[in-house]
């Protein structure tokens, strides 16, 4: 039972409420953070592969010269 001293708004006690729209925020949150992680990691990924390929093509371009 509800005590009387708890305040409602329409009829709904509003830590209740706070806890129903908190719970979706942070899940959303969880979300954002894994989003970023996961994005970190394919830029690294691709960075990398870059670097490689960058590497790769003056390798050849000093292959490619030598007589």
């Amino acid at each position: 039972m509800i005590a009387d001293s708890q305040r409602r708004i329409n009829d709904q006690v509003v830590s209740e409420l706070r806890q129903k729209v908190r719970e979706p925020l942070l899940a959303q949150g969880e979300e954002y953070e894994q989003a970023v992680a996961a994005k970190t990691t394919v830029d690294k990924y691709w960075e990398s592969k870059d670097k490689r390929y960058q590497e790769y093509k003056h390798r050849q371009l000093q292959v490619d010269d030598t007589p």
